[in-house]
Parts: structure tokens; sequence; C-alpha cells
């Protein structure tokens, strides 16, 4: 039995004129009911497509689909109903991280709550979306900031504007102190860094901030394999591990001195202690849980 996430990274906008990033792409896309302005954060190229319509428009909805790598926008009135798509790259094999928030991500409502655990979860799952190659060394955007989220926070307040838009330097002039990045996709791609608040490499929830009490991070790549983890009250309280390749399997655990280690759901295991040497064969599935200080 796998770790599972039920919510659907769907933030979406009541707000005509609404800008998004298109996920897998380098596009945003500023969305109205008769037309779709897109330009390349790259190139700085712009491209208008117009969608008449028979009469005005009365409900209009935008969502960045984070499920399935575009944008969708819909609206309904007098015209009758319509639905058109901007097509980016389709999500394989990502990480998913949740902290148990299950409230509608209208982002206007979103961006005034400004809580990290309904942003981070979509932060992370757009990076992973987006290729860009974050900057190295000293200056690299959230470098060495351990579990204190308030850097994270700022960069989110400063780096973002509209619908999880990047920009490189805080054209809303709130007073923030960081650089200007280099590109605004840069500020994308540092959301890659929030999973080491809570898996790094072999390291379980090395760094995990007061803020998040529990959540669960799931498809994680390790050393040894796609791992799913889940932490309450703090403290770790089960993993699967689905093992990549045969061979030792030892994993870094903060403040805990033994678990239970199981071959299937229905199997009663054994308590191990996390200096004992584990061997895990190549498809093999473990399961841990009552986690012991």
């Amino acid at each position: 039995m796998r770790i599972v996430i039920s919510n659907r990274y769907r933030p979406f906008s009541h707000r005509k004129g609404i800008s998004c990033l298109v996920p897998g792409t380098t596009l945003v896309a500023t969305c109205y009911p008769t037309r779709t302005v897109l330009c390349d954060l790259v190139t700085q190229k712009t491209e208008e497509q117009e969608h008449p319509l028979l009469a005005p428009c009365d409900h209009f909805t935008v969502f960045q689909d984070l499920e399935r790598g575009r944008v969708q926008i819909e609206g309904s009135g007098p015209c009758g109903f319509f639905r058109r798509f901007i097509e980016g790259r389709p999500p394989q094999d990502l990480e998913r991280l949740s902290f148990g928030v299950s409230k509608q991500l209208n982002w206007d409502f979103v961006h005034e709550r400004c809580d990290p655990r309904e942003i981070f979860p979509l932060w992370h799952r757009l990076a992973q979306l987006t290729s860009y190659e974050e900057e190295t060394g000293k200056g690299t955007l959230l470098a060495a900031c351990d579990n204190d989220l308030q850097p994270y926070l700022d960069l989110y307040r400063a780096g973002f504007e509209s619908l999880l838009v990047p920009r490189a330097q805080d054209t809303d002039y709130q007073g923030f102190k960081y650089p200007p990045a280099k590109h605004p996709l840069a500020v994308v791609s540092a959301g890659l860094r929030l999973r080491r608040l809570f898996l790094d490499q072999a390291r379980i929830l090395p760094s995990l901030p007061p803020q998040f009490p529990a959540g669960r991070l799931t498809q994680a790549k390790t050393p040894f394999g796609l791992l799913d983890l889940e932490w309450s009250k703090k403290q770790i309280r089960r993993m699967v591990l689905e093992v990549g390749q045969s061979g030792e399997i030892l994993f870094d655990f903060k403040d805990v001195k033994r678990f239970r280690l199981r071959l299937s759901p229905q199997d009663r295991g054994h308590v191990c202690s996390v200096e004992e040497r584990l061997i895990g064969e190549i498809g093999q599935r473990l399961y841990f849980d009552c986690f012991q200080k």
C-alpha cells in the first residue's frame, strides 16, 4: 500500500486579465474571455490570439493545471459555454508534496493568506516542470537558509506576481533585500530546494520547519529508489520504499533509534536499529513504521 496524496494542483482565478506561467514552457499567458496574450520570458516575443464571442462572458475562470501541464480557460453566459487550452508539458513521475490543506486554490485568496502550506506544494510542482538551470555559488537563491521559512516566503512575495508568474526583481518595490535573479525562471527553479527540508538524499526530515508539523512527500527519488514518506507531530510516521537497485539501504533518521520493517502490509515485520545493515532487492517494496526515539 503506497502513501497517497489526494490534493489536486490546479490553482485558479476568476479575474479577467490574470496571467500565469504555462507549465513546462517559458510562456506567460494573459487570459481574457475574447483574447489570449502569450509572452516568451526568454525571447520576449509576444503573440496575441483572438477568440470572438457572440455575447459578453459572465462567468470566467483560468486554471493553471499542474496535473496535466496546461492552462485551461473557460467561461459561460449569454454566449453559451466555452473552454480552451494552452498546452504545456505533461508531467511524468513527479514528486508530490502536501501539508494536509484542502482549501480551494482560488489564487486571489491564496495570495492574500500567504500560507506556505498552500503555496509551497504548488511552487515545488511548478519547479519540477520548469527546465532551467539554477545559478550556483554563494549568490544562489535560497542557497543556505536551513529550516528558516522566512527567506522562502520573502522570495515568493518578491519573485512572483499574478498567478505564479516569476519575475527577476520585485517590481512592487516592497522592500525585500533579495538581489535580482539572473532570470525570472531562476525564481521558479528555487522551489526545488523546498524538498530538501523534508528529504535530502538519504536524510529524513533533516530541517523540518515548525510550521509543517504534518505532511506527505511521495514519489521522491533517493539513492535507493522511490520513497513515499509521511510525518505527523513533527516526527516521521511511516515510509514506503520501492527499491531501485539491489544493495545496502541506510537512511539517516533524525532523533530515531529503531523502527519496524515489513515486506508487505500484511507482514508482522520485525524491529530494526537505525544502525542495522539492510539489504534490498530491485523491485522489492519495503514498509517502515513504528519509529521510536
